[in-house]
């Protein structure tokens, strides 16, 4: 697996201001990163599963570290956090897991006033398998 953070440096418009996560099986995550005023978004890689958004979901990021590469995503999990701490916003989960079994999360989040959202997709290859907002 590997992360693109795009910019508005990237060379073309449809990578400019995205996160793109692309395993070695060409599966690929990407999280519109466009700001807005009044947000708080992001994105993280952890090891302990979140079970709402208002669980302290970046406290072990910090301590989240793995070698990336080694990471496939699990394209059968998928998991949309409740909870009230992000206001109008949410936040997604994805598995990765490696040939020995180490499973590491990555977490799409945002919290905004109800007007912002940021929009996430899921791709095998040419086949989207998720989308939506948060």
């Amino acid at each position: 697996m590997r992360v693109f953070e795009g910019n508005q440096d990237t060379p073309t418009e449809s990578s400019r201001n995205k996160v793109n996560i692309v395993d070695e099986n060409n599966v690929f995550v990407g999280y519109d990163f466009e700001h807005s005023c009044c947000e708080n978004f992001g994105y993280y890689f952890t090891k302990k599963l979140p079970t709402t958004k208002d669980d302290p979901l970046k406290e072990d990021q910090k301590s989240c570290n793995f070698r990336h590469e080694e990471y496939q995503f699990d394209t059968k999990f998928f998991l949309e956090l409740n909870g009230e701490k992000y206001d109008e916003g949410g936040a997604v989960v994805f598995l990765l897991k490696n040939k020995w079994g180490s499973k590491v999360y990555l977490v799409l989040y945002n919290c905004h006033n109800g007007y912002y959202s940021h929009g996430f997709e899921m791709f095998v290859g040419d086949k989207k398998l998720r989308d939506g907002d948060i």
